[in-house]
């Protein structure tokens, strides 16, 4: 450790209890579960540390004044020790927040998330995220580097495979973070060939690289006309109903829920890098489709949560998957969408904000030329005649 670190370190085994002693990390060497970080802005550094009492572990936060150092607060840990102790930028580029890994089992670990507060620590997440190895940084995403910091955590399923998925902070809580996979997925990717080498008939590690791969955007994906849709991946609806979002489609679009046979899919997708994911919807049915293709939406969510959805931009003629590209116009990302059938000679056009609004018809705008590398998220990926939407 550096003369500081040392220094740090006895200035916190100063305020503990006779018998209590500073947590180890689980890496190579003496490595204390001790930051010294700004955690409140200040432009001065906390201590935080996490120790062991009796068996069971504890968070401690020290403040200097002066050339003093005074507690600011004190809480019980999780399990019987810490896997994981870092402080990133997960919810604001301004704001530190404490990423901890406590030892709930063998090779296991719960997830907590602490961002400190004029009133302490506050715990973001709820209990219950457990994984078995986690990495934090900032990934390339929608929106490139961004400053902010992505989770990928792993979870042990069976004989040395994991489930792995990466998240982000999204207005007030984690959520999973597909644009991420091409990546974050090319090292699960390597992490899987390794295992495919070793073991080469085992057809567990096998479906895992297939799947890393997939994610990663290395699999053999195009799309006939030849835009090369390889670098982008592709996001499933959301299954969950979502009554006010069906209210805003029914007065976006003059129809009555409960009659016809309307149906919607949606996925949540932030189109403007301001943290707040606007929803796209698209719609199908005798009502809302023609040859050329089916109506669809973007929603804002309303000032308050009582407010619903705001409509933002109608389109027609669209199909599935629509691609929300990784260019931008006007501070949002680009829209495009394949636009067939109805007399239209088969193309994908590009549709850019123009300050207001999308434009509505996609059959009138550029054409994004063939062999152009599209990076990007396909949303409404679904096989549409498997599952069939949400009833509106």
């Amino acid at each position: 450790m550096s003369s500081n670190g040392l220094l740090y370190l006895s200035v916190v085994r100063s305020f503990l209890a006779p018998g209590a002693e500073v947590a180890q990390l689980p890496v190579p060497g003496y490595v204390p579960a001790l930051l010294a970080v700004d955690l409140d802005g200040d432009r001065d550094v906390e201590l935080t540390a996490v120790y062991c009492y009796q068996g069971e572990p504890y968070l401690l936060a020290l403040k200097r004044q002066g050339a003093s150092w005074y507690p600011v607060a004190s809480l019980k840990g999780k399990g019987y020790g810490v896997t994981d102790f870092a402080a990133a930028p997960i919810t604001r580029r301004d704001q530190m927040s404490l990423v901890i890994g406590w030892r709930t089992g063998q090779g296991s670990s719960e997830l907590e998330l602490l961002e400190w507060t004029p009133h302490g620590f506050q715990r973001l997440i709820e209990e219950g995220t457990e994984y078995n190895y986690l990495e934090l940084e900032d990934m390339d995403g929608l929106r490139g580097r961004d400053g902010l910091c992505e989770l990928a955590l792993w979870t042990y399923d069976e004989r040395a495979a994991y489930s792995v998925e990466t998240y982000r902070w999204s207005g007030y809580r984690l959520v999973s973070a597909p644009d991420a996979y091409p990546y974050y997925f090319p090292r699960v990717a390597r992490y899987y060939e390794a295992l495919s080498v070793q073991a080469p008939g085992e057809l567990l590690y096998r479906s895992g690289l297939e799947d890393a791969r997939a994610k990663a955007g290395l699999s053999d994906l195009t799309a006939e006309p030849s835009v090369d849709l390889s670098r982008t991946f592709g996001l499933n609806s959301e299954r969950e109903r979502d009554p006010l979002l069906e209210e805003a489609i029914a007065g976006a679009f003059g129809l009555q829920r409960g009659k016809g046979e309307v149906r919607y899919y949606y996925n949540r997708i932030d189109l403007n890098g301001d943290g707040v994911p606007e929803t796209f919807v698209l719609l199908t049915g005798a009502e809302v489709c023609g040859s050329g293709g089916c109506s669809a939406a973007v929603f804002q969510p309303g000032q308050r949560s009582e407010d619903g959805y705001v409509l933002h931009s109608r389109f027609t003629l669209v199909r599935s998957p629509i691609i929300v590209s990784n260019e931008t116009t006007n501070g949002y990302h680009d829209i495009l969408a394949e636009v067939s059938g109805g007399g239209q000679a088969s193309a994908w056009h590009r549709l850019r904000f123009d300050g207001t609004s999308y434009p509505s018809n996609p059959s009138v705008e550029p054409i994004v030329a063939d062999g152009t590398k599209v990076f990007g998220t396909r949303l409404v990926s679904d096989d549409l005649d498997v599952y069939r939407g949400i009833g509106l």
